[in-house]
């Protein structure tokens, strides 16, 4: 209904407005509407730019009717940082639509975790493609048609190409750590092997193999410790760490000083190298190579 406004005539007495009766009507009916709205008689207070509640502890709740939707027009900021919740434990929103500055958080984002895959289809009846679980105990991911995890794709409990430079710890219990780009920071700890054909820079970090080998097929291995149970192989330059081997350590390998010369153009003091024309081992002294002899 339409505000009723009560004619009050062209002048006092001009008895030429709504009578006393009609004007109480219209009076009744606009109380009506704002009763019947539930504006008045509700607990919400209105004050200046704040709406709250008469009502200690209760809610407010925006309901819009039918297929109605609730829309901003600005940013949504609480009013205090770290402080207030989107949802709660037992009551999340069904979805969350991003774009594309992404999620930004200070704190740790947790995966959903699924006891087995029936659980996991039984309850995202819809997958899209990207979205990340933990089924089992095992990162998943859809790929659009089915959900993958690491080691499906890439071997048991390997870690691939997906990993190019990791600056946290890496652990892999049972299986290789393997990848075509650099390890850069960090911890690696593996039961297998650890495979990279880049550089592996630790810094202050440890590369742990516990019954494995740790080998470079053409990268430098620089910083922090090397623990094996195996054999550390690197055909590119071991500097500026620790290596300890239960098994042994293997030098990169030369028929003779010119193979020895081309694949090391610079050397550094105190590279070892071995050298098969001589079955002797060779260290670098700052300005040339010295054989190691036996002494006598």
């Amino acid at each position: 209904m339409t505000q009723q406004i009560i004619n009050l005539g062209t002048s006092a007495n001009a008895g030429d407005g709504d009578n006393l009766r009609s004007a109480m009507d219209k009076t009744n009916d606009n109380f009506t509407e704002l009763y019947g709205a539930n504006s008045v008689s509700s607990n919400l207070a209105f004050s200046g730019q704040t709406i709250s509640s008469y009502n200690t502890n209760g809610d407010i709740i925006l309901g819009p009717d039918g297929t109605g939707t609730i829309r901003i027009a600005q940013n949504v900021i609480p009013d205090a940082d770290n402080t207030r919740w989107v949802g709660s434990n037992t009551i999340r929103p069904l979805g969350l639509y991003v774009g594309t500055a992404g999620v930004i958080t200070k704190g740790p984002v947790q995966l959903p975790i699924f006891a087995n895959a029936a659980v996991r289809d039984s309850t995202i009846t819809q997958p899209i493609t990207g979205m990340i679980v933990n089924t089992a105990n095992v990162f998943q991911s859809y790929n659009g048609t089915s959900w993958a995890s690491p080691a499906s794709a890439y071997g048991d409990s390997q870690v691939t190409t997906l990993i190019g430079n990791f600056g946290a710890n890496l652990y892999s219990s049972t299986g290789n750590i393997t990848t075509t780009g650099n390890i850069t920071g960090g911890n690696l700890l593996t039961g297998g092997d650890v495979v990279p054909d880049g550089n592996v820079t630790m810094g202050t970090g440890n590369i742990t193999s516990q019954s494995g080998n740790i080998v470079t097929t053409s990268g430098n291995i620089s910083g922090g410790n090397i623990i094996t149970g195996g054999i550390v192989s690197a055909t590119g330059n071991v500097s500026g760490a620790t290596v300890t081997a239960t098994n042994s350590v293997k030098m990169a390998v030369y028929a003779d000083d010119a193979a020895r010369n081309t694949g090391i153009p610079s050397p550094i003091a105190g590279q070892m190298v071995f050298k098969t024309d001589i079955a002797k081992l060779q260290f670098y002294n700052g300005s040339a190579w010295e054989t190691v002899t036996s002494a006598v």
